[in-house]
């Protein structure tokens, strides 16, 4: 298999997900969102076109993982910050044998896998693929392994309206698909801009959320 899609998740331990998120709705609330997301996101993009592995906090175990996410492929992230634990994930991924790798985020909602092999496709075409959320940042970046360029992960200010364009400038000397604009779920209108366009039955039924 030459495609992988990795994914960061998150342990979803009380008060450590979605923490903008639980200001609005409570901590309990946006553990359960953050449960769900990762549920329906690994749902959907199960498919035999690319595999998959699961990075992951390694404060916890694996076990723990497996107990709430099921029994999947998963390993532990690596680094001090985001942009270091991201470039070692697609590090020791290449160093595998994969020729295409795609990473993203466990908090972007209505993704699937047919999404996902349209993206791979492009990087038989192109030499990297960069999908921006409408907050600034990115929420899909990937690769083909001749191209991969890991200093766009570092000296990055990560929590700031920049990083899309940030990226892109370092990848200027690259072929670049820009896959669609999407968003993540970060805030409370985010969560409701989730439900207009199509969230899952059975977390808009959750009354006990009591979001709206």
């Amino acid at each position: 298999m030459k495609n992988l899609l990795i994914i960061f998740i998150k342990y979803p331990a009380l008060g450590e997900v979605k923490t903008r998120l639980a200001k609005s709705i409570g901590k309990p609330q946006a553990k359960i969102i953050y449960e769900h997301l990762v549920s329906d996101l690994l749902e959907n993009t199960d498919d035999n076109h690319f595999e998959r592995v699961l990075f992951v906090d390694p404060k916890y175990k694996i076990s723990d993982y497996q107990n709430f996410f099921g029994k999947f492929d998963y390993r532990y992230q690596a680094g001090e910050d985001l942009g270091e634990r991201m470039d070692k994930a697609f590090e020791y991924s290449f160093g595998l044998g994969y020729q295409n790798i795609i990473l993203i985020g466990s908090d972007i909602p209505l993704l699937d896998s047919t999404y996902i092999k349209s993206c791979f496709n492009k990087l038989e075409q192109e030499e990297a693929i960069v999908g921006p959320t409408i907050d600034g940042g990115y929420y899909l970046i990937g690769f083909s392994k001749s191209s991969y360029t890991p200093k766009i992960f570092y000296n990055i200010s990560w929590s700031e309206p920049t990083v899309y364009n940030e990226t892109i400038t370092r990848l200027k000397d690259l072929n670049v698909s820009i896959a669609k604009t999407w968003f993540d779920i970060d805030l409370q209108k985010d969560l409701l801009r989730y439900q207009t366009i199509g969230m899952k039955k059975r977390i808009s039924e959750l009354s006990e959320l009591e979001i709206l």
